[in-house]
């Protein structure tokens, strides 16, 4: 995708092309508007070695309110399939992020054209920022404690008050 990596400031464009904030669009973008979004990135990773994906994604709101509602909807999404995709939960486990206070954390094992997949979802805020880290392949599951350590340096680095626009 062509934006992967630029910060977006228009909620439809931030949305267009990224399945993972929310199987609705137009609902993904009326609740960043809802929430008076200000701007967003994502930024993919790809492993050279084998299949699946990394993301990490900022969304800065107008306030610490508005990045709440964020996130939760943000991760009520890692449980819906996207568009044309069929998924069958082969299981669900909430988890514990230690250290990232306020943290949402899920990994959902499903089957995609009969072969196992899981996608693991961290979501947690800091001030007027929603972060949201996702994973997602056969196998990734066993990766879990990466993107637990991931998440942690990011809310440890991260300082509450950014400069406006910078997510």
């Amino acid at each position: 995708r062509d934006d992967v990596g630029e910060v977006l400031e228009d909620p439809d464009e931030f949305t267009a092309n990224h399945a993972e904030l929310g199987a609705q669009p137009a609902e993904a973008v009326t609740a960043l508007r809802r929430g008076e979004f200000v701007a967003g990135t994502v930024k993919r990773f790809e492993p050279r070695q084998r299949r699946g994906m990394a993301e990490s994604i900022s969304v800065q709101m107008r306030d610490a309110r508005g990045a709440i509602s964020e996130a939760e909807r943000q991760f009520s999404a890692a449980f819906a399939p996207y568009p044309g995709e069929s998924r069958c939960a082969k299981g669900i486990e909430r988890f514990d992020v230690p250290r990232v206070h306020g943290a949402q954390a899920v990994e959902i094992r499903h089957r995609v054209n009969g072969a196992a997949f899981d996608a693991t979802t961290i979501v947690f805020t800091k001030g007027a920022f929603v972060y949201q880290l996702r994973a997602s392949g056969a196998g990734i599951g066993d990766r879990r404690d990466e993107l637990i350590e991931a998440a942690r340096a990011l809310f440890e680095r991260v300082p509450v008050d950014h400069p406006r626009g910078t997510p």
